[in-house]
């Protein structure tokens, strides 16, 4: 656009100095188009957004500046070499859909003012609609590879940013994202003064698992079970996984008690459904602790030792369990 900016100012000021007549309709159609160009270059600067909206306004005034100097510059043999520059911007800026329709577009507007307006010599003609049809053949190729790289590239930072933040055998957040994002929801329940517990689920009998069936078997069963907790979550409600061992689950919205109504319910989906690991149908079960936020959390940690507090616990009464861990660090059970 300032490209644009540029030579049209030039051309019409090399008009006015008498270095290069176009004629003074086409100097002022020139100096009116770098108003207008320099006006919508203004506007994408305020607002990004803009962008496809300008653009279009800028290919279209750009086609009808370049239209205007094959009909009024009728003596110069080289008055369409403004659509060799709108065919580059349609295409580098507007894409392979925009670059073709604007060549068609000005392929049609020079044959038309060639036969009813101000024909062009022979040779002129050619090299004209040979020049066009090859740069935007040439335009068409660059512009589709360059399509297909930025779509490696989007899917390559698709795969990196998942890769980066979910394990992909769980598929759910590692633990090095689990502190930020809990920060995020302790202060927001802050903020808005809402209830909000942390749940800390671990399978129990993990090493006697092991023992049996080889160290395979720890991934397959937690994803089993994370398999089972995402039945039960809500959309605001979030899973991630702390360490190699542990679950962490995040409830807005809850308190101490609807948490462990919701850690039970867990705990007897997974303790019900049978894992099926090979031939075999594997009896598992968790052991939960709950931990709900109060006014005496004032940093992360606080809230996530005593949901770790609670974890242990219920694996020491023998598993299978789901304990809440007060602020007073006072333990109450209830096993069913």
């Amino acid at each position: 656009m300032c490209i644009a900016i540029i030579f049209s100012v030039l051309f019409a000021l090399l008009s006015s100095l008498g270095i290069n007549q176009i004629g003074q309709q086409a100097t002022n159609l020139d100096y009116g188009y770098g108003l207008l160009m320099l006006a919508l270059l203004v506007a994408l600067k305020k607002d990004h957004k803009r962008f496809p909206l300008i653009l279009t306004a800028f290919l279209v005034i750009s086609f009808l500046l370049s239209l205007s100097a094959l009909v009024t510059v009728v003596f110069d043999e080289f008055r369409a070499i403004w659509f060799y520059q709108l065919i580059l911007v349609a295409f580098m800026l507007g894409g392979q859909k925009s670059g073709v329709f604007f060549t068609l577009l000005s392929l049609l507007a020079i044959v038309c003012t060639h036969i009813f307006l101000a024909p062009f010599g022979t040779a002129t003609l050619a090299s004209i609609i040979v020049g066009l049809v090859v740069m935007a053949l040439v335009l068409s190729a660059f512009s589709s590879q360059v399509n297909r790289y930025l779509h490696y590239i989007e899917k390559q930072n698709a795969e990196l940013n998942y890769l980066a933040n979910k394990d992909p055998l769980t598929e759910v957040l590692h633990s090095k994202d689990y502190c930020q994002l809990t920060k995020k929801y302790i202060e927001r329940a802050q903020e808005l003064n809402e209830n909000l517990s942390i749940l800390y689920a671990g399978l129990d009998n993990l090493e006697r698992l092991k023992e049996k069936y080889g160290n395979q078997i720890h991934h397959q069963a937690l994803q089993h079970i994370i398999t089972i907790i995402k039945e039960h979550l809500h959309h605001n409600e979030l899973l991630t996984r702390v360490g190699e061992e542990k679950i962490c689950i995040i409830l807005p919205e809850r308190d101490a008690i609807a948490a462990q109504s919701f850690a039970i319910n867990i705990r007897n989906a997974v303790r019900d459904r049978l894992f099926d690991y090979g031939k075999d149908k594997i009896p598992l079960t968790l052991s939960i602790g709950v931990a709900a936020l109060n006014d005496s959390d004032e940093e992360i940690r606080s809230i996530q030792i005593r949901a770790d507090k609670g974890l242990l616990k219920a694996k020491f009464c023998g598993g299978n369990e789901v304990k809440i861990c007060h602020f007073f660090d006072e333990l109450t059970t209830e096993k069913l």
